[in-house]
């Protein structure tokens, strides 16, 4: 009679063989024969992130997840088709199956596409890492119901590493084929931690229509990707209303500055017909040029 006796046979199993196929003959609880079968493959890549927004002068890692049976060769390779290798500029590690490539002290000349290449006996596989010193792609986020007929406020943030210059407006009517109409806007509102936000006016607009629009964002190293298509509508008729603040949530009580520096102030307002502004001191009204 046969008798097999499980709290044995897992005891011999080693952590490394779980949730992997395995074949055996179990004889009692002190004879076990046991093979396991190994899956042979060729190289399969993933990459975490494969644009790496960057600044001058910081440590940039980049990484990539490589599989395969046997395991794999890798190289990190640059543009030109150059192997990169260990030095005081570059450093590689391996942890597993991530291997990571960390870029010391960046140089404008190491902006641009990095090759993580992988090979076996059965096959080779590759992934394109860029690093690139562009805004993050922009995110719109004005309501997407307006309050005016003809005129249509949209906001967006964007993450930018160095200062954004400028921005690029694209906006459509959503139905038919309606070319692009492009408005380019400077940039006027400081960062927060990295993040900009910017507003802007269009006008000129049908009553009761739906549009749609994406922003870009350039820095001096060039354009952001566009952001997502957004879709808003306008009112079906441009009702009056009285002046209210568009951005409140950026609107602060105080500010502390040194003296000397210079101060921007902005006030965000919005009102149909288009309101009047004045600015205060002290509750005596500040003339141009004081």
């Amino acid at each position: 009679m046969c008798l097999v006796i499980y709290t044995s046979f897992f005891s011999l199993l080693s952590a490394s063989f779980l949730n992997e196929p395995v074949t055996g003959e179990f004889y009692n609880n002190s004879d076990v024969q046991l093979t396991r079968r190994v899956k042979r493959d060729a190289p399969k890549i993933q990459v975490p992130n494969s644009w790496v927004h960057a600044k001058e002068g910081t440590n940039v890692n980049i990484s990539c997840i490589i599989r395969g049976e046997p395991v794999p060769s890798v190289m990190w390779k640059k543009a030109d088709g150059q192997v990169i290798h260990n030095n005081e500029h570059y450093h590689l590690e391996t942890l597993g199956h991530l291997y990571m490539l960390q870029i010391r002290d960046l140089k404008v000349q190491d902006f641009g596409r990095y090759e993580c290449a992988a090979s076996n006996s059965l096959g080779s596989a590759s992934e394109n890492v860029h690093i690139v010193g562009t805004p993050q792609v922009p995110v719109i986020t004005s309501k997407p119901h307006g309050s005016r007929g003809t005129k249509y406020t949209i906001s967006w943030t964007v993450d930018s590493i160095t200062p954004v210059d400028e921005y690029s407006v694209m906006y459509r009517e959503k139905s038919g084929n309606a070319e692009w109409e492009t408005k380019v806007v400077p940039a006027t509102y400081e960062s927060e931690n990295g993040i900009y936000t910017q507003m802007f006016q269009l006008a000129d607009l049908k009553p009761g229509t739906l549009y749609e629009a994406v922003v870009r964002a350039r820095n001096e190293f060039g354009w952001s990707k566009e952001s997502e298509v957004f879709v808003f509508s306008t009112e079906k008729d441009d009702i009056p209303s009285i002046p209210y603040f568009t951005r409140p949530d950026r609107m602060r009580d105080y500010i502390a500055v040194p003296a000397g520096t210079t101060v921007n102030l902005r006030c965000p307002v919005d009102g149909n017909p288009t309101p009047k502004m004045n600015w205060l001191r002290d509750g005596v009204p500040v003339e141009k040029g004081n």
